[in-house]
């Protein structure tokens, strides 16, 4: 979804009512990948033992191995991602950004830190002067915006591509 339908959807969109807790998982598009790429190895491992045995390449085989149980970590990760919404809190994974304690939240387009394309994330900074930047990844970042936007009420911003 680009960012200017992005912006637009949220304008046009209210949140009726608040609920006591909300959570977010990972999008399906991102941990997709590595699904494919473990079902390809654990197709491909039993022909390769069979083929390449008797070549004397069990190196080869080796390597589909470590990249299968690669795939499994990052699947485990992925599961493992979620923000939750609970009692005026933000929750992810190590840390809690309390709601009273953010300054100052804004909806950005742009590069992360240590990433190469462009994306839609959220920078927090709270009264500590603490900066968290949340990518969002997640599956239903329209409601996760929405949500923060309407705890937040005049502490959100949206900043526009210009």
């Amino acid at each position: 979804m680009f960012y200017t339908n992005f912006i637009a959807k949220l304008k046009e969109e209210k949140l009726n009512q608040l609920e006591e807790s909300y959570l977010f998982r990972l999008s399906y598009a991102k941990f997709m990948p590595h699904i494919i790429i473990l079902s390809i190895c654990l197709v491909m491992t039993p022909f390769l033992l069979v083929i390449f045995k008797k070549e004397g390449l069990n190196m080869f085989v080796g390597l589909i191995i470590v990249l299968a149980l690669m795939s499994i970590a990052q699947i485990v990760n992925c599961f493992r991602f979620k923000f939750e919404i609970k009692n005026g809190s933000i929750f992810y994974r190590t840390f809690e950004i309390k709601l009273d304690e953010i300054k100052n939240c804004n909806l950005k387009y742009g590069v992360l830190p240590k990433a190469k394309k462009m994306e839609v994330f959220l920078d927090i900074i709270t009264v500590n002067k603490e900066e968290k930047i949340i990518p969002l990844h997640m599956h239903n970042k329209k409601l996760f915006v929405m949500v923060l936007r309407e705890m937040l009420k005049e502490r959100f911003l949206i900043i526009e591509d210009k």
